[in-house]
This record gives structure tokens, C-alpha cells and sequence, in this order.
């Protein structure tokens, strides 16, 4: 899951930008499943 509230629609689930959340997931993607170092995918407090 990607949170998807910062690319500028919170008010509507069918935003107009969709290349953000692909380039989100996409990065989530080759970080976490194909384990490519150097991409940051998670936010830690």
C-alpha cells in the first residue's frame, strides 16, 4: 500500500497525476522485492 494523499487530490480517489503513485510503487518495487540498494521506499519516524 502507498499512501497517496500528498499528490494533491485527497478529495478524490481518481486523481489526474498518475505517474507519482507508479513511480512510488515502482521504486517500492525494486527496493523491497528485486532488493536493489540505494532507493528509499519507506519513511521511518
Amino acid at each position: 500500500m502507498a499512501c497517496l494523499l500528498d499528490v494533491g487530490m485527497e478529495r478524490d480517489i481518481h486523481f489526474m497525476d498518475k505517474t507519482t503513485p507508479a513511480h512510488r510503487l515502482a521504486y517500492w518495487a525494486l527496493a523491497k522485492t528485486y532488493g536493489i540498494d540505494g532507493i528509499g521506499y519507506q519513511y521511518t519516524y
